[in-house]
């Protein structure tokens, strides 16, 4: 299923499908990390003012705070001139997640961490770019070094 923004066809973003998979997975209260347009999350974090998001922020200076979270989701930008922003999306999520939080990881790729342990996986296909997506779910297994 192609995927449109204001009308025009997008390589990148979500599916109506995996949407409702990821409010199916959230768990109490929620943060959505570069969210765009998407309404997931009681705090939906983007750098640019968009019409569902409510926090205002570049995720490299997130500024929330420490192990409040129950849920992360984000799906980092696939814009590699915004150097920095995929690690700053795992160390944040990490952080702003309780002990025994969730992370709903969207991305070509799956966060390997110490403080994570991969509970599910799903995998898209994408039918506008020569890569897969994965849909990671983790748990967080330890404080975050910065709380401890």
């Amino acid at each position: 299923m192609p995927i449109y923004l204001q009308g025009k066809q997008v390589p990148w973003g979500w599916t109506k499908e995996v949407e409702a998979l990821i409010a199916k997975q959230v768990r109490g209260y929620c943060v959505h990390l570069c969210s765009g347009d998407s309404e997931i999350g009681d705090i939906r974090v983007d750098l640019y003012a968009r019409s569902h998001s409510n926090w205002f922020e570049d995720v490299r200076d997130l500024s929330l705070p420490s192990e409040f979270a129950d849920t992360v989701v984000c799906d980092p930008p696939y814009n590699y001139g915004r150097a920095g922003v995929e690690a700053a999306c795992v160390f944040h999520s990490i952080r702003i997640l309780k002990p025994g939080g969730r992370l709903l990881w969207y991305h070509f790729n799956v966060p390997y961490e110490q403080a994570l342990e991969l509970e599910q996986l799903w995998v898209y296909p994408n039918k506008t770019q020569p890569f897969y997506r994965f849909l990671s779910q983790h748990k967080k297994i330890q404080r975050s070094l910065s709380s401890a």
